[in-house]
């Protein structure tokens, strides 16, 4: 009783009427199966106008998740480049060492040459200045 706050308890023929009531000549249980004939051009725009948000927010998703792939694809991608150049250079660095370690090596070896011949020039040296004493000695 709605006047007096209290639950009246129904008969089950008078609920099962209740429950099955008419809406629009139709029971609920007809409106729940969508076997309504009766819905108004409003009805109708606005689940048109659902429908139409709601493929337009899977086509945005849709959209949003490409772009997320291909953001994620150039991310790799430019990774990769990154990691190729970084080991491009440091083949560069060790490829620069060896030619400065060639070209040091090159320079030790020369500089020993040098100063082998410089021995053997100052040894005939002393060895001619010890012949010419001899001849001297021998001469007086």
């Amino acid at each position: 009783d709605k006047e007096k706050g209290t639950i009246i308890p129904c008969p089950p023929k008078k609920m099962i009427r209740i429950i099955e009531s008419k809406l629009n000549g139709k029971t609920r249980l007809a409106i729940c199966r969508g076997e309504t004939a009766e819905v108004s051009a409003e009805d109708k725009y606005r689940i048109e106008r659902l429908q139409h948000k709601e493929l337009l927010a899977g086509i945005k998703d849709e959209e949003e998740q490409a772009r997320l792939k291909a953001d994620a694809a150039a991310a790799k991608e430019k990774e990769r480049l990154r990691r190729q150049q970084e080991e491009l250079d440091k083949k560069e660095v060790e490829k620069q060492a060896k030619i400065r370690a060639a070209a040091k090596e090159r320079e030790r070896l020369h500089h020993i040459q040098q100063e082998e011949l410089r021995r053997k020039e100052a040894e005939e040296k002393a060895r001619l200045a010890e012949e010419e004493e001899r001849r001297r000695r021998q001469q007086e």
